[in-house]
């Protein structure tokens, strides 16, 4: 969405995507849960964006190799500029502001894994990957030294693979 006049739109068609009828007091909530985010300067910096020389992406599949595994996935919203590239995967938790961090941290490795895939399937760098909660209307940004793509390829490489040699031990090479 890039206009605030689509919400009720937008809802209706999430709604029928998800199979619900909503009620009176449903379809407010959900537009309560999103107006927010349409005044937030995040999506101010949307909007501004749509207009600058960045193009955006929503709800982009990727699949990328690593060695000789594949991975995939769909990325909520990517911004692909002359400098780099952009992730954000919002979020609909209901937490706290003050929680923003403990369960941002909970998702690193998938913002670490979208940066890196964004970063092959573009050929740029990526300056940010973060999450976005919709409530509390707060970005939570993947730590810089984890946006390292090639750190990162080794780091998918060698985990797949630890997988895979631990598949071929047994549970025991899976110790909780």
């Amino acid at each position: 969405i890039t206009d605030p006049n689509d919400l009720p739109g937008l809802v209706e068609y999430a709604a029928q995507m998800e199979g619900v009828e909503l009620n009176e007091t449903q379809y407010k909530q959900l537009q309560a849960i999103v107006t927010p985010y349409l005044q937030s300067e995040f999506f101010q910096r949307v909007q501004a964006k749509a207009t600058e020389t960045w193009s955006i992406y929503q709800e982009l599949d990727f699949i990328v190799s690593a060695g000789d595994f594949l991975v995939n996935g769909l990325v909520d919203q990517v911004f692909v500029g002359q400098k780099g590239v952009e992730v954000v995967d919002f979020k609909s938790n209901w937490i706290r502001h003050d929680q923003v961090d403990e369960v941002g941290s909970s998702y690193e490795v998938q913002l670490r894994l979208y940066a890196w895939a964004m970063a092959r399937e573009f050929g740029r760098p990526i300056l940010t990957s973060q999450a976005y909660f919709l409530i509390p209307n707060k970005l939570y940004p993947l730590q810089t030294k984890l946006l390292n793509v090639d750190e990162t390829e080794k780091w998918i490489v060698d985990t797949c693979q630890s997988i895979v040699d631990g598949e071929r031990v047994g549970v025991e090479a899976f110790p909780i």
